[in-house]
């Protein structure tokens, strides 16, 4: 993936989200040929319910998933929200909480494709899924529905 690609994410999601992307808290990349995974610091601590409802109130973006993977601890809780392909974005957004059930980085996925996107959204839905209880998922085939 473009260098380039990921300068101009930045770039816009500081300027449309800055509560949650400052470019200065940008912790790294890890490329792909399909993608690229960003690290961002965020600028405060969240709790997981607090982050989803920042996250969902951005206009563009979609809750996948609310998932807990084990009652017996609030460490590992972890949510996804994707961008909605009518809006010709292609990134996921990623975050696990801590032991106190608190978010200090969030985790975003660029894409190369609306393909590519949707199958790993798709699979991670149905992985995560194997395992502990959802909270909120978004059906299968609403998901599916998206990319078309």
């Amino acid at each position: 993936m473009l260098q380039e690609h990921i300068e101009r994410f930045i770039m816009l999601a500081s300027l449309e989200m800055p509560n949650l992307i400052v470019s200065a808290l940008f912790q790294g990349a890890e490329l792909s040929d399909e993608s690229a995974l960003l690290t961002f610091l965020l600028p405060k601590v969240y709790s997981l319910e607090e982050l989803i409802d920042e996250l969902e109130d951005q206009m563009e973006l979609i809750l996948l998933y609310h998932h807990i993977p084990s009652d017996a601890t609030v460490f590992g809780h972890h949510c996804c929200v994707y961008s909605n392909p009518h809006f010709d974005h292609m990134y996921k957004f990623n975050a696990v909480s801590d032991e106190r059930c608190q978010c200090d980085t969030i985790y975003i996925t660029l894409y190369s494709s609306l393909e590519v996107m949707g199958v790993e959204l798709r699979n991670e839905l149905v992985e995560t899924g194997k395992r502990g209880r959802f909270v909120y998922n978004r059906k299968v085939d609403e998901l599916l529905r998206d990319f078309i």
